[in-house]
């Protein structure tokens, strides 16, 4: 459960800095059209998926740590994503503003 802990830590940190990157473009007006319609979707997608993962883990008799594994991998990797994307995006547009 350690692991589990540490991994959502990490993910906390990690939504910190895509949720900063994705304001300063929205407060920058160079985000997407759609940007924040986007950003509930994917959470919506993650959260539903993360749910049925959990459910299945549990209802096929797998440990604590791994439904709590199976429900943060969806959100995880989404995470991973943005968090690319943003860092990519962050560079673009203090490249845009100098």
């Amino acid at each position: 459960m350690v692991r589990a802990g540490f991994d959502m830590a990490r993910m906390a940190a990690d939504a910190q800095f895509v949720i900063a990157a994705r304001m300063f473009g929205l407060a920058a007006g160079v985000s997407a059209r759609g940007e924040t319609v986007r950003m509930v979707a994917e959470k919506q997608a993650a959260l539903t998926e993360g749910a049925m993962r959990a459910g299945v883990a549990a209802a096929t008799g797998k440990s604590p740590k791994q439904i709590a594994n199976a429900a943060m991998a969806p959100a995880k990797r989404k995470l991973a994503a943005n968090k690319q994307i943003g860092r990519a995006s962050c560079r673009e547009r203090v490249y845009l503003a100098v």
